[in-house]
């Protein structure tokens, strides 16, 4: 990237030596001299192992995910990934004063290129303002506890995006590694994990989108919208796949359920509007006045039970930064604690409730950040982590709703 003769970077030991090395003491692994690696330019995208930072540090819109052609992603999706506020609350009380966006604390920990006049907490702000169509400098300083929360799911969405890019089975990529996996001290580092390990808001739309068992939807301009599925266990799926169109984030306006077999390690895809059987503009990409409604949600079920393994959620006019009040999307739940010491909650919405969360003093969900489809039920488990007095309630939250849901813990006699 100096401009010099590339062959400059191609020394004898790691192209020659090297590989005979480890080909005598590990036959049969790929050798890989350097990351990148592979095409006339070794960070060339379209060949060998690239470090992807086109949807990232690049700024590129979401579509560069597939237009960059990565075969396997050594390092990508690098973002200053903001974690849960207790670690906020431990970097108030540890420095003394309250941590806003500015303070010196809190951008002490977010990561730098040496010599950039930029930082990742910029690239985040870049896809806030894509994706949420806010000013993130505005939000900042009318409602700071505002931008912390839709920063904390921006990274995630654009994660998901890109890795739902790669995972189609049209998609050349074999893999891709994010970087990284936990941070080195309380903040806003690369890290999915935080740095006692608890997980940000990030690595649940990662656990998500990588589940073995999965569906997601993409967005295919003209052509419509993409349904696709994977099975990457190692026996055959039996379910189905339920598609449902909303208006007003309530009213289903249509729906139908499709059944679907996948070998072992095989993924699909389908047209949603060849399942459909119709053309109804799925992608909002023609246009021909309003949107007809403003939800897809396309579930993955097993054979056996009616509760989804996996959903997607499309939103043809995009994602929304507005909230309604928790009491008008009229969620609720029943909690109780087992005799193991998790707790289980079902979790129930009238009306489409988007990145909720149920928290727990001492407890980790098996979820968080997740939707719930109108009149739909979730199924959440909490277990402990650490030791003490089991709450008495649980606090639910959603991003696309003000104030919070309390519930109580039923205890068995």
């Amino acid at each position: 990237m100096l401009g010099l003769d590339p062959f400059l970077g191609r020394g004898f030991f790691f192209a020659e030596e090297l590989p005979r090395i480890a080909h005598r003491f590990c036959p049969g692994v790929p050798y890989i001299p350097s990351a990148p690696y592979g095409g006339d330019l070794p960070f060339r995208t379209n060949r060998g192992v690239a470090n992807y930072f086109g949807v990232g540090a690049y700024l590129r819109p979401l579509e560069d995910a597939r237009r960059a052609e990565v075969r396997f992603a050594s390092e990508c999706l690098a973002f200053a990934n903001v974690p849960e506020p207790e670690i906020f609350r431990s970097l108030s009380v540890s420095n003394r004063q309250a941590i806003t966006p500015a303070c010196p604390t809190w951008k002490q920990t977010i990561p730098r290129d040496s010599g950039a006049a930029w930082d990742f907490e910029d690239v985040r702000d870049h896809y806030l303002k894509l994706l949420f169509a806010v000013d993130p400098v505005t939000l900042r300083y009318s409602d700071a506890d505002r931008y912390w929360e839709l920063s904390r799911m921006v990274s995630g969405e654009v994660m998901a995006e890109t890795l739902g890019e790669w995972r189609r089975p049209a998609s050349p990529c074999q893999g891709a590694i994010v970087l990284w996996s936990a941070d080195l001290r309380p903040g806003g580092g690369w890290g999915i994990l935080d740095s006692t390990g608890q997980p940000k808001a990030a690595y649940w739309f990662l656990k998500r989108a990588l589940s073995p068992s999965a569906i997601w939807i993409t967005h295919e301009g003209l052509n419509g919208l993409d349904v696709h599925v994977a099975n990457d266990g190692a026996e055959s799926f039996r379910g189905s796949i339920r598609l449902t169109l909303y208006r007003n984030g309530e009213q289903k306006l249509k729906e139908l359920q499709t059944s679907i077999e996948l070998m072992p390690h095989e993924s699909r895809t389908v047209g949603l509007e060849q399942m459909l059987g119709h053309f109804i503009d799925a992608s909002y990409s023609y246009r021909f006045g309003p949107a007809a409604y403003d939800l897809v949600v396309a579930s993955l079920h097993r054979s056996s039970d009616e509760h989804p393994i996996a959903q997607s959620f499309f939103r043809p006019l995009g994602r929304s930064a507005q909230r309604t009040p928790i009491v008008q999307l009229e969620m609720s739940g029943e909690a109780k604690l087992l005799p193991n010491g998790c707790i289980e909650m079902m979790l129930h919405s009238r009306r489409f409730a988007y990145g909720v969360k149920v928290s727990a003093a001492g407890f980790l969900p098996n979820d968080a950040y997740f939707n719930i489809e109108p009149t739909g039920t979730r199924r959440i488990q909490l277990i402990p982590v650490v030791s003490g007095n089991v709450p008495s309630r649980l606090s639910i939250t959603a991003v696309n709703a003000e104030a919070s849901l309390s519930i109580p813990i039923e205890r068995s006699m």
